[in-house]
């Protein structure tokens, strides 16, 4: 058994690194794990899957297991060989169209083979952990994929996975490597590479037999997987995305994250400032809308942390000092922000200021400029009529707002009030948006409120909006007090304070801290859209010859139409 070290008598270590400061990700991560169950941000190349689940199954096969520790050295000889092998093929390969990106421990790896004449000396460090790059990135997907399961001192393969194993050894069985050099302390640079010419991850393609049954695992069409939810779930996110790819293709377009969520949110997507509609089959609507609701958090999470990082900015302008909530709040609600909000509405607010512009009023100008209508009141029938309405060809909308956001914060003449009235309509866009599906209690809706439980997501903005709304008079200053006191200074420190309970992570340094009236910074942070994976799923699939790059864009291969046709017979 893996014996932990008693951590509460070691000294705490202080995080250097500023992670997500109010816990955004957490909607976001259970979202995407639902969807994508197998398949996380660092999974990005397909054949990882096939030799992680052999290196499993050898060391079982080959290898004498009494305690972890025997179980993780065989297992780290295996992946250091096969990192050096790819290493080998990409250091000699003359082929520009091999894809030798996503090598764990490449730079290591370069190093070690540049710096050695005929043999390597197998005895060097790449990664950290204990099991490589399958102990940091790979290991929970190979479980959740029904690949492995843990015994008490050891991995071992399902009968899946030795299926999987059995095939990958097919592709090496023949080398030298295999036969003679599994856990060898020195192994000749001709051995490496033969076996980096069988091994590597850039050849999947080439490798049918393994390539078809990985297809078969990842969309989950095996019998073991077919019929449950989170293996449907990714087998018709993947899909979306090879039919997105399609639609983008025609337009000569490279599919990106951005134009993916655009598609998911809009049923739109952007290519040189024209927006292009989308035509998607009705079988897309469940998965789409799952989509939707993500893109919905992110676009919410990127306006809390735009208000977070506007109010550290300000912060640090006076210095040590500081600066109390009444002054913070004086200062962004002058006449420049009612300024920026007229310019944002195309409206004048002449002699208002942000104390007595109602939100009602707010509400009415947004609906005017995307609906052409002027309504105060947000009802299911407005609301919906709203959602069809605003849409990337609107004068605003939620990916309008994000860029200006994104432009604000990357730009040296930072203003706050245009971040701040920004983030203001952005966050009531989306509670316009979304009212009719809260009101409903679609599944959809039902389905955010389970992954949002404490934390904050759209699902709890409207819902506390909601009552906010009941209050008599609800000015637009109210709403942005009320937002950036809960919303951003008081979940700022609920999070900090849940993190520095956990001992067994990191102790984090705080964003700010207050001097009795007055908030001091105490580092930086900079907003950020939440990560939905779809590179590593754009990389896997290119890996299984569904997709191909034509050199200005990415297309279906004949393989990969005819795969898609055939998964939207099973979806319709």
């Amino acid at each position: 058994m893996v014996s932990l070290d008693p951590v509460w008598i070691k000294p705490m270590k202080v995080g250097s690194r500023a992670l997500d400061p109010l816990g955004m990700d957490r909607v976001s991560d259970r979202i995407t794990n639902e969807l994508l169950m197998g398949i996380t941000s660092m999974t990005q190349r397909a054949r990882y899957y096939s030799f992680y689940t052999w290196a499993v199954y050898n060391v079982n096969k080959s290898s004498k297991i009494s305690k972890f520790g025997e179980f993780a050295k065989a297992f780290y000889d295996r992946e250091r060989a096969f990192m050096m092998a790819c290493i080998a093929h990409k250091e000699t390969s003359t082929d520009p169209k091999l894809d030798h990106s996503g090598i764990l421990g490449s730079i290591k790896g370069q190093q070690i083979w540049r710096g050695s004449k005929n043999n390597v000396k197998m005895s060097f460090r790449f990664l950290a952990n204990r099991l490589g790059g399958y102990g940091y990135y790979y290991r929970a997907s190979l479980f959740n994929l029904g690949l492995t399961t843990t015994e008490e001192v050891r991995d071992v393969v399902t009968e899946l996975g030795e299926s999987l194993a059995i095939t990958f050894e097919r592709s090496i069985r023949n080398t030298e490597y295999f036969k003679k050099y599994v856990e060898k302390d020195i192994i000749p640079k001709r051995v490496l590479l033969e076996y980096g010419k069988k091994c590597c991850l850039c050849l999947l393609k080439e490798n049918v037999m393994e390539r078809e049954l990985l297809k078969e695992i990842l969309f989950g069409l095996t019998p073991e997987l077919k019929d449950k939810t989170l293996h449907k779930n990714r087998r018709e996110t993947l899909s979306l995305i090879l039919y997105l790819i399609h639609q983008a293709s025609i337009q000569h377009l490279e599919l990106d994250e951005e134009n993916f969520c655009n598609a998911a949110y809009f049923r739109q997507i952007v290519k040189d400032g024209r927006v292009i509609d989308l035509d998607i089959p009705d079988y897309f609507y469940d998965i789409i809308m799952r989509w939707r609701i993500f893109t919905s958090h992110d676009f919410f999470s990127y306006a809390c942390e735009s208000l977070f990082s506007a109010f550290l900015r300000t912060l640090e302008k006076y210095g040590q000092t500081g600066i109390s909530l009444e002054n913070f709040f004086s200062m962004i609600s002058d006449d420049k922000s009612v300024e920026v909000l007229s310019s944002l509405l195309n409206v004048s607010f002449k002699n208002r200021t942000l104390k007595d512009i109602k939100i009602n009023d707010v509400i009415a100008d947004i609906c005017r400029l995307t609906m052409g209508a002027h309504t105060s009141t947000v009802t299911i029938q407005m609301s919906e009529e709203f959602d069809q309405k605003c849409d990337l060809k609107s004068p605003l909308n939620e990916y309008s707002l994000a860029k200006k956001l994104e432009h604000f914060f990357t730009s040296e003449d930072f203003d706050i009030h245009n971040a701040v009235m920004t983030c203001c309509l952005l966050l009531l866009l989306l509670y316009i948006r979304f009212y009719y599906h809260w009101k409903k209690s679609d599944k959809y809706w039902i389905w955010l409120g389970e992954h949002t439980g404490s934390d904050l997501s759209p699902y709890r903005l409207i819902y506390d909006l909601e009552h906010k709304m009941t209050e008599e008079d609800l000015t637009l200053f109210d709403f942005l007090t009320w937002l950036i006191k809960e919303y951003v200074i008081n979940q700022a420190n609920r999070i900090s304070a849940e993190k520095s309970l956990n001992t067994l992570m990191p102790r984090p340094i705080f964003w700010f801290h207050q001097e009795g009236s007055v908030y001091v910074k105490d580092r930086d942070y900079s907003p950020r859209h939440r990560n939905s994976r779809f590179y590593s799923c754009y990389t896997i699939l290119r890996d299984l010859g569904l997709s191909e790059f034509t050199g200005e864009y990415t297309k279906l291969t004949n393989d990969g139409a005819e795969f898609l046709q055939g998964l939207m017979k099973g979806m319709s």
